[in-house]
């Protein structure tokens, strides 16, 4: 994780770039009898996944470009042993790649009013049929992506006031695994308050109370020296 800001607005190659390695996982095990069957969940981020924003901090001609792209091996796949064998019950759930933007902002700070949002397509959805108790309840986890789940940018082309920021997330419906990427940018260029939390909501799943919510959460040095 890198990051540099010109709070001076002499040096305009401010960068920020923000990467979550693939070995950053959260891994789940659900136990559908209260015995073992070696139910999994695992949510990683591909390192390719990156968010990269340059600033002109004197409005000139910074070229400054966004670029925000997920990688589809970026996943959730769940494998669920409802008699407590093997039946080798998998769900897995992809962001498609497509989802990315680059654009260019004002170079002359005189039209900074540039925004970009992004959706993904909530179609990817599964339904799946649990057999908790080995008999058939017809227990159904289903999983998707809602459309709210969105990449807002929005940058001052002076280098005055971006209070630039991006937010992913996805819809804690079904088995509630609410992933959230948020980064936020100080509007000085002084305290850049980057965040990055990933999570998962216990909710949904009832693991029996071995609460599996691990959260990952990352702030970056204010000063932006360390």
């Amino acid at each position: 994780m890198k990051v540099g800001i010109d709070s001076k607005g002499t040096d305009p190659s401010a960068g920020i770039k923000v990467g979550i390695d693939p070995s950053s996982e959260i891994n789940v095990s659900i136990d559908s009898k209260g015995t073992d069957p070696s139910a999994g969940i695992k949510v990683g981020i591909d390192p390719s996944s990156e968010i990269n924003v340059s600033i002109d901090s004197k409005g000139t001609d910074p070229s400054a470009g966004i670029k925000v792209g997920i990688d589809p091996s970026s996943e959730i796949n769940v494998s669920i042993d409802s008699k407590g064998t093997d039946p080798s019950a998998g769900i897995k759930v992809g962001i498609d790649p497509s989802s990315e933007i680059n654009v260019s902002i004002d170079s002359k700070g005189t039209d900074p009013s540039a925004g970009i949002k992004v959706g993904i397509d909530p179609s990817s959805e599964i339904n799946v049929s649990i057999d908790s108790k080995g008999t058939d309840p017809s227990a159904g986890i289903k999983v998707g992506i809602d459309p709210s789940s969105e990449i807002n940018v929005s940058i001052d082309s002076k280098g005055t006031d971006p209070s630039a920021e991006i937010k992913v997330g996805i819809d804690p419906k079904g088995i509630f695994p609410y992933a959230e990427i948020k980064v936020g940018i100080d509007s000085k260029g002084i305290y850049p308050s980057a965040e990055i939390k990933v999570g998962i909501d216990t909710k949904g799943i009832e693991p029996k109370g071995t609460d599996p919510g691990a959260i990952i959460k990352v702030g970056i040095e204010p000063k932006g020296l360390t």
